[in-house]
């Protein structure tokens, strides 16, 4: 299991339900909804295995009392975010910062609240100060994803060289006693794969 990038919006006054309803439309509106865990349960579908409401029925915005320690205080508002993509930090840079810096910029602004973000299991969730903010930029600027992003396969076997970008590619499957492997340049997309070793290489076909 990876991390999930946990991020949530502590607003010093109560907000209504209309303005929570307008906020996450813009959410969903601004950043696209793909970005987000929605879950929509159909009319008259009973939860699963006692499963509650959060857990069946959810928008990209919720009102909570409490997330991953972070409380909401007398007459304030606390919002979690229901996203869908895995942390980004150091020790653990899989997730996409930029897109995960503008939305906390974008609830901090929009509602003049404290945004706290962190991971699921093994990274506490924090206040994004402008200084965290600044050192975690610095960071992906530094590294990107490359100290996330390993070799998986490809044993015994040479890179193979991506010649539009001029780099090295990277393994990312085998399998077929050896034979089989699968390797993807990060900067242009190219994806290709042998079945002989890494004898000859071809571009590779997804269904």
């Amino acid at each position: 299991m990876g991390v999930d990038a946990e991020m949530a919006v502590r607003v010093k006054r109560l907000m209504s339900d209309d303005e929570i309803r307008t906020l996450r439309w813009r959410l969903g509106e601004s950043f696209y909804t793909d970005k987000f865990l929605i879950l929509k349960k159909k009319p008259g579908e009973a939860p699963i295995d006692g499963s509650t409401e959060w857990d069946r029925n959810r928008h990209c915005l919720e009102r909570v009392s409490e997330h991953f320690g972070v409380t909401a205080g007398d007459g304030e508002t606390l919002l979690a975010v229901s996203l869908m993509g895995s942390y980004y930090g150091l020790g653990y840079e899989r997730g996409d910062l930029p897109f995960l810096l503008s939305l906390a910029r974008f609830l901090r602004d929009y509602t003049g609240g404290v945004v706290y973000y962190g991971g699921d299991s093994g990274y506490e969730i924090h206040e994004l100060t402008d200084a965290v903010e600044r050192d975690l930029w610095e960071h992906f600027v530094k590294v990107g994803h490359t100290s996330y992003c390993h070799d998986f396969g490809g044993e015994g076997m040479a890179r193979p060289h991506c010649a539009f970008c001029n780099v090295s590619m990277r393994f990312y499957g085998s399998g077929r006693k050896g034979m089989f492997a699968a390797a993807i340049c990060a900067g242009c997309g190219a994806d290709i794969e042998t079945v002989d070793g890494g004898d000859t290489w071809t571009e590779r076909k997804r269904s």
